[in-house]
């Protein structure tokens, strides 16, 4: 991987397929087979997001579920293979 040259961290939701392209890469999809419309579905329901770009590309996710009031789930932490295992910058 090149060295990073413009990171930033998004709370807004991501192109539907660009995070299915992501998502894809963890291999869930073959045992759950959701489409790009029902993966932004649950993103819109979460009760957090945040993505991680390298300039505009979308390397990282990660999103809390929560009840509200009690518990709350820290779920699909994705990082694209080939940013793995690399660190997060300081910004």
């Amino acid at each position: 991987m090149e060295s990073v040259s413009e990171w930033s961290f998004r709370e807004s939701l991501p192109d539907p397929n660009e995070y299915l392209s992501l998502f894809e890469t963890t291999g869930w999809n073959r045992e759950y087979h959701l489409r790009a419309e029902e993966l932004e579905d649950a993103l819109r329901r979460s009760w957090y997001w945040v993505g991680a770009y390298d300039q505009d590309r979308l390397v990282a996710t990660g999103r809390i579920v929560s009840d509200g009031t009690f518990h709350s789930l820290i779920v699909d932490v994705i990082v694209r293979p080939e940013y793995q295992a690399q660190g997060l910058p300081v910004l």
